[in-house]
């Protein structure tokens, strides 16, 4: 009887080996249990579309240019123009003139603040911004808004140019001044800036006040945004050393 003990121990080892190996679940296994198991957190419907769609690439794929897509620089660039074109208004002459006046009463302030100071080298650089940016405007009033005040405005507008173009002459007269007090470290570029300043914001106020409003009133959009692109064209081919010679030829025809 012994051998046949024996041999049904050999029979009933493999069993309780094959249910020793069923009670060690597979990973795969376990994955299915936990599937099947009413506890388990179901994601959302937002979550699983946001799964779905998701690039089988990289986290920091979004960064890279796709394939035939432009440049970054160029991209952005053509984006800000897009936003331009579509959000912003064309300037207008109104526009570009009180930019300007504006701008160059902000240096002047900037200079006179500092002045007392003694800081020389940051006189000097406004000194410099000042001459440039009466310079540009100067020239490009007298290329183009004052012929435009003296023929839509008849004999006031003549007069007023005349009256425009000796105001900045005198003061680009001024600003040739300042220019060789810089370079000489006079004591009187203090005085000389403030005269300038003075000067303009009376002519500023003149144009502002009196004459410019009078030129719009007669002028459609479309007009007032093609004297501004004839008015920023003057500046940008504008000589940058001051010309009173030139602006006071204008004063005096």
């Amino acid at each position: 009887m012994a051998p046949k003990s024996s041999e049904k121990a050999k029979k009933e080892t493999p069993n309780k080996a094959g249910a020793a190996e069923g009670e060690k679940k597979s990973p795969a296994a376990a994955a299915r249990t936990r599937a099947a198991s009413p506890n388990k957190l179901e994601k959302s419907p937002a979550k699983k579309a946001k799964a779905e769609e998701a690039p089988a690439e990289g986290p920091a794929a979004h960064t890279r240019a796709r394939e035939g897509d432009l440049p970054t620089s160029a991209a952005a660039k053509a984006n800000a123009n897009a936003a331009a074109a579509n959000l912003l208004p064309e300037l207008t002459i109104a526009d570009v003139l009180l930019a300007d006046h504006r701008d160059t009463v902000a240096l002047l302030k900037h200079f006179e603040e500092i002045s007392g100071g003694g800081d020389k080298l940051a006189m000097e650089k406004l000194v410099d911004a000042v001459a440039i940016t009466i310079r540009l405007h100067s020239q490009a009033e007298a290329d183009v808004l004052y012929p435009l005040m003296a023929k839509r405005l008849g004999a006031q507008g003549k007069e007023a140019m005349k009256q425009a173009a000796a105001e900045h002459a005198q003061i680009e007269r001024d600003l040739i001044t300042a220019l060789e007090q810089r370079k000489s470290g006079s004591k009187e570029l203090a005085s000389t800036l403030k005269e300038v300043m003075e000067a303009f914001i009376q002519h500023m106020r003149e144009e502002e006040d009196e004459m410019v409003p009078k030129l719009l009133a007669g002028m459609s959009d479309e007009e007032q945004v093609e004297v501004c692109q004839s008015f920023l064209s003057a500046k940008a081919k504008a000589p940058l050393e001051p010309q009173p010679e030139a602006v006071e030829e204008m004063a005096a025809a």
